[in-house]
């Protein structure tokens, strides 16, 4: 996947069909942690790092719901970063999965859940 650069105070809008591919999905559910509105994302593989993620999205405060195999909608609407902080033994084994077994998929919700930090 490419970059996006996002400049100015434009609202943003649009759609991007996921290629069912792990690190893209992984990217894109973690990119809803930056909207406050409802977001629909198809063709999610069921594999254990895209399902830890979508739980550990969930743990920290956003409104997850299956509507099918392979399809989420996700609400971020209060966000709670301060999650990601805590020991991983407090927060359940889906942090110690994601955060230490698998640094990669950690990596793509670091930078939405700074963003929100701030």
């Amino acid at each position: 996947m490419g970059k996006f650069v996002i400049e100015g105070n434009r609202k943003l809008g649009g759609n991007i069909e996921p290629q069912g591919a792990k690190n893209e999905a992984l990217q894109v559910i973690s990119a809803t942690l930056l909207s406050p509105e409802e977001i629909t994302i198809s063709n999610i593989p069921d594999i254990s790092d895209v399902n830890n993620l979508i739980k550990l999205v969930s743990n920290l405060g956003v409104e997850v719901t299956k509507n099918s195999p392979g399809s989420y909608t996700f609400k971020a609407g209060r966000v709670d970063p301060s999650f990601l902080d805590s020991h991983s033994s407090e927060r359940g084994p889906e942090i110690e999965t994601v955060k230490h077994k698998r640094q990669s998929g950690f990596q793509w919700i670091e930078g939405p859940a700074q963003a929100l930090s701030r």
